[in-house]
């Protein structure tokens, strides 16, 4: 006995086609669903990543950002430093140069014969080397204390180098005798230019 089918054969095929369908369209939605949730989580995991390699990059620009500034802020200091320093010589110089107009001509040879006697009782010996700026004074004084004189000069702002047998170098000029004072006008001197 063959089997007997019930209904009509299209209509069962219509209904098993539209079944198949529902259920390749469920899957498809399904997969579509996984598909989509898969890709929203490699979207935000790639975001994540992106956004902390962004920070990082952004933390060591600004680390950059600010050892170069640091490095131009000590750089325009020591700039700053050179041309205040600059400018206080500048002034302590022309100073310096105005020195003997200020100081009566007699006071200041008998301050470089005082000078000229003790670097005689330091060694009998001596051959005294001028700066130029004082050269006739220094060699008349010398004459006058039985010294010899050098042919060579110093460039400065007075005074004198004397020079031992066995080659010691004493030093008496303006710069050397006078530091303790030098230094104190040039801190006087900074303060009236930049103070303020």
């Amino acid at each position: 006995m063959s089997p007997r089918i019930v209904g009509s054969p299209d209509a069962i095929v219509e209904e098993v086609v539209t079944e198949f369908r529902k259920n390749i369209e469920r899957r498809i939605a399904e997969a579509l669903e996984a598909a989509r949730s898969l890709l929203e989580k490699s979207y935000e995991e790639a975001l994540r990543t992106l956004e902390k390699r962004l920070s990082e990059s952004l933390r060591e620009v600004e680390d950059r950002l600010r050892s170069v500034e640091a490095t131009y802020d000590v750089e325009i200091h020591r700039e700053i430093s050179k041309i205040r320093a600059s400018l206080v010589d500048e002034v302590l110089t022309e100073a310096l140069q105005k020195l003997p107009e200020y100081v009566p001509k007699d006071r200041y040879e008998a301050f470089l014969r005082r000078l000229m006697e003790e670097a005689k009782s330091r060694s009998e010996k001596i051959k005294i080397i001028p700066v130029e700026r004082d050269k006739e004074l220094v060699t008349r004084l010398a004459k006058e204390l039985g010294l010899e004189v050098s042919e060579e000069t110093r460039k400065g702002y007075g005074g004198f180098l004397a020079v031992t047998e066995d080659g010691v170098t004493m030093d008496y000029t303006l710069e050397n005798v006078l530091g303790a004072v030098i230094d104190k006008a040039r801190a006087v001197i900074a303060r009236e230019l930049f103070s303020g």
